[in-house]
């Protein structure tokens, strides 16, 4: 046996191939959860219950499904967890050949594709605030900053996915995404049409500062200094927009099988692409 089939095979033992496996990476995924609960006395927390149903709808979603063990060429499954759904993708890893003397070969996510999706339960701000034990006023007020982007609106009503976690202090950056036409934009924003994509993040060397870099194919990015209120109302905008997705933060990334089968050969370091 030459040294790529090796780790061809010391690939596919760590990663999730099969369906069995990707069941296995599920139940992972709720001992995640469960590790991360900081409830004291023994208990579990109300989000923590909340995850973990929604894992188990996505559990059974999976059982349903016919899934075929991935394609023997460098192919494997993943299973994220965001903060608005929990998705199956299938992923193609690119090998990277060590250099000289290097014992360890390296691998690097280079194509997925998302085979299921399925969207959290939508709370209301009430059942948010209520699950991690903040004022109402509070989860309004975040939402208004633009500090729960996971939150959906349906006319004057806002609603926020059931895997949305307590919101933390400070600021994130955050990167917001369209692919059409926004309409309805107040007419003050309706250069947010001449691009496609908008980075938020905070000035590290003025933190009562804030960046929006507005960017697109064919245009010149145009980099918009302002502070907190502003900045606020420009995210809230686009989190209240249907066409415009917020690439939220993965809060997991199940990829690698929970009990690795022992084969020979060596072991192999994961670069996989999360962005």
């Amino acid at each position: 046996m030459d040294r790529m089939e090796e780790n061809r095979r010391t690939f596919r033992s760590q990663k999730l191939i099969t369906k069995n496996d990707v069941l296995s990476g599920i139940q992972e995924l709720k001992e995640e959860c469960r590790k991360q609960d900081d409830s004291k006395g023994g208990r579990v927390s109300e989000y923590t219950k909340r995850r973990i149903r929604e894992i188990e709808r996505f559990e059974k979603e999976i059982k349903r499904k016919v899934i075929f063990d991935a394609p023997e060429d460098w192919w494997a499954y993943s299973i994220e967890m965001r903060s608005s759904d929990i998705s199956l993708f299938l992923e193609h890893y690119k090998i990277l050949f060590p250099a000289k003397g290097t014992p360890v070969m390296d691998v690097k996510n280079d194509e997925r594709y998302c085979l299921l999706t399925m969207k959290a339960k939508l709370l209301t701000v009430e059942e948010y605030a209520k699950m991690h034990k903040i004022e109402h006023v509070t989860a309004v007020t975040r939402i208004r900053r633009g500090k729960l982007r996971s939150a959906v609106k349906f006319g004057k009503e806002w609603r926020i996915p059931a895997l949305s976690p307590p919101i933390t202090e400070g600021y994130t950056s955050a990167t917001y995404k369209w692919d059409t036409y926004l309409s309805r934009l107040p007419i003050r924003y309706e250069l947010i049409n001449d691009y496609c994509k908008a980075d938020f993040y905070q000035d590290q060397e003025d933190l009562k500062k804030y960046h929006v870099v507005f960017s697109g194919e064919g245009v010149e990015p145009l980099d918009i200094e302002c502070d907190r209120d502003q900045r606020g109302s420009i995210e809230q905008l686009l989190i209240a927009h249907p066409d415009v997705n917020c690439e939220s933060e993965v809060l997991f990334k199940i990829n690698f099988a929970p009990t690795w089968r022992e084969v020979e050969g060596d072991s192999l370091s994961d670069h996989s692409n999360q962005g």
